[in-house]
């Protein structure tokens, strides 16, 4: 399964927040989707977000070869696995590098 927003075009900080989306299953005005039980684990949410996505277009190779070649290192301003699931939406990067350097 694969999952993704279109959101991220409007707003490119939204990405965490959609990992959030698929872990508590609540929309943006707090209407619960689905029941507890139907979650994804954080490790499925986010290979749902990234690899599945790329497989589902036909461009595996070429979005992990971006991915390796774009971003060397992110450092993110919460632990993705174990902060609560209401803030993962909140999680920024503070410190990324491409090619060695910081940027």
């Amino acid at each position: 399964m694969a999952g993704g927003t279109d959101a991220t075009g409007c707003r490119p900080t939204i990405r965490s927040l959609a990992l959030q989306w698929y872990l508590d299953g609540t929309t943006i005005g707090g209407v619960r989707t689905r029941d507890d039980a139907e979650a994804p684990s954080r490790q499925q949410a986010l290979q749902m977000y990234t690899r599945n996505s790329a497989f589902m277009a036909r461009r595996r190779q070429a979005r992990d070869a971006r991915a390796r070649q774009i971003c060397d290192l992110a450092v993110l301003s919460s632990d993705y696995l174990t902060a609560p699931v209401n803030e993962i939406g909140k999680i920024r990067s503070v410190l990324t590098m491409v090619g060695g350097n910081v940027v």
